[in-house]
């Protein structure tokens, strides 16, 4: 065992764990059990790589966004394509809808693995501006983040527009809608605007794939003429489908 490696992966282990703002070397080096030059050394080398990162010297470690890329490499995304095209195919023929499995992939980009597209899809009015914040699934994946990615996803986009996400006026009125979602692994927007009422979901499970969430969307009319409650129920069983055969990887 190559004694460098594994104090590495333990500090990143316990920066994991920690709370968003990070933790400082003194923390680090007390969790893992390392005398406190030496983290410092380890700390230093795993900067200069970019997998961690400081707001400034002195200040606490976090995991960096490079961390999170590589993290989800493009043979994950393949094997994960591989083991659950049957499962999106099954769960967008039950619901008559196209069902997507999308990812964060790029730091804080979203991309879609699978999409099952539907014999009765329709497509719906174009919104390209911030689909991270638009889209049921986009907001289970940014549940999922680590708050520096969002941070960063704040920088790049703004906060979402009203007609977008009502009331989304400050970053703690994003974290605390995000915290609902997480808290419950699921997201449901009903746009009138748009037309559209749309679904996601964070399996359980997901692990190293992670983040990751299943979607749906239908046009607001079907939806309106469907008996919801079956419908949202039938949603959920599909997802907890994903679940088990994700719980297995």
């Amino acid at each position: 065992m190559i004694q460098s490696i594994k104090r590495a992966i333990d500090i990143i282990s316990v920066i994991k764990s920690a709370p968003e703002n990070g933790l400082y070397t003194m923390e680090i080096s007390r969790r893992v059990g390392l005398n406190k030059a030496v983290c410092y050394n380890i700390l230093k080398t795993m900067k200069s790589c970019g997998v961690i990162e400081q707001s400034g010297n002195g200040e606490a470690y976090t995991l960096s966004s490079k961390f999170f890329s590589l993290s989800a490499d493009k043979f994950s995304d393949e094997y994960l394509v591989g083991k659950l095209t049957a499962s999106i195919r099954s769960a967008a023929k039950s619901l008559g809808e196209t069902v997507s499995l999308v990812a964060l992939r790029n730091g804080f980009e979203m991309e879609i693995l699978i999409r099952e597209v539907c014999d009765q899809e329709v497509i719906l009015s174009p919104n390209r501006i911030k689909p991270l914040y638009s889209t049921a699934s986009g907001r289970c994946l940014l549940a999922q983040i680590h708050g520096d990615i969002l941070d960063e996803v704040i920088r790049r986009d703004g906060l979402p527009d009203n007609w977008m996400w009502k009331g989304i006026d400050s970053r703690d009125k994003l974290e605390k809608e995000l915290e609902k979602i997480r808290s419950k692994r699921s997201c449901e927007i009903i746009s009138e605007e748009r037309h559209v009422a749309a679904f996601g979901y964070i399996p359980d499970g997901a692990g190293n794939f992670a983040p990751l969430a299943v979607g749906t969307s239908l046009p607001l009319f079907r939806y309106e003429k469907t008996s919801q409650g079956e419908y949202k129920a039938k949603f959920g069983s599909c997802c907890s489908e994903i679940e088990d055969i994700l719980k297995k990887l």
